[in-house]
């Protein structure tokens, strides 16, 4: 995928585009406990300040977008 945001979608949506493959199960379902916790890890290690990771991007204000921007475009090392 691309390392857009989609803006009407949530910071969490966006996040998890990349990187399935770390939030899915065995049969292919997003698992909600994994996908959660990885998206809270990246938003305190980027030190992004949002009130909801389920709010739309569009919703933020500032310099956030820019934040989700980078969680978006995010790599992930082994493991995390």
């Amino acid at each position: 995928m691309n390392r857009g945001l989609v803006m009407a979608q949530s910071i969490e949506n966006n996040v998890i585009s990349t990187v399935f493959p770390q939030v899915t199960n065995t049969v292919g379902l997003i698992d909600e406990t994994r996908c959660r916790g990885l998206v809270s890890r990246l938003v305190k290690a980027l030190s992004i300040k949002v009130p909801d990771v389920r709010l739309p991007v569009n919703t933020l204000s500032g310099g956030t977008p820019s934040g989700c921007r980078l969680l978006n475009g995010w790599r992930l090392p082994r493991g995390y």
